[in-house]
């Protein structure tokens, strides 16, 4: 009789193991890889917040997710960790708090170099989504972007590298490959 309670304890607790999914992202037959689990992580953590920025500014989720996953590496740099800054936002007219640390940036005459940059702080991850939105949809070299379509993430990336979002050359090719590798 006393071990009723328990063989029915554990199989209670088998049959809700094995009923939830290993992971929400489980391959469909259509994707060619698993996203990496730090991937899947922030797509379900930060959805809510990249499809208000697609309702409020336009902002495609695909451009929106590439940006904040190289900016942040899906959440886990030491600036999304310190800042909550998901987007690499630098300072630029900024009156709030601040976090500084070295960072890369391209230099034409020297490839990559490291410096020390200030970037925006942000009490909320929330806050550095609608941040994105209002920098962008205000400064008038990011203006053209809104020109695209919304399903058009390819301009978006082009033209996102033209307006001078980095400094990285190659930075439209890394935001293609993240949608398209990761979907």
């Amino acid at each position: 009789m006393n071990k009723l309670p328990s063989v029915v304890f554990a199989l209670l607790f088998c049959l809700l193991f094995v009923s939830i999914p290993v992971s929400s992202r489980q391959l469909t037959g259509f994707e060619s890889s698993p996203r990496p689990w730090k991937v899947s992580r922030y797509l379900d953590n930060y959805m809510f917040l990249a499809l208000q920025l697609r309702e409020e500014k336009g902002i495609p989720l695909a451009i929106t997710f590439a940006v904040a996953g190289i900016e942040s590496d899906f959440g886990l740099s030491i600036l999304a960790q310190n800042s909550n800054n998901h987007f690499g936002i630098k300072l630029h007219d900024w009156g709030g708090s601040v976090y500084c640390h070295y960072t890369s940036e391209w230099m034409p005459e020297g490839g990559f170099l490291p410096v020390k940059a200030c970037f925006r702080k942000y009490p909320l991850i929330a806050d550095s989504y609608r941040d994105f939105g209002r920098f962008l949809s205000s400064r008038p070299n990011y203006r053209p972007l809104f020109s695209n379509p919304i399903w058009d993430y390819n301009s978006w990336a082009w033209q996102l590298q033209g307006s001078g979002y980095a400094t990285d050359p190659n930075y439209a090719k890394k935001l293609l490959r993240v949608i398209e590798e990761y979907q």
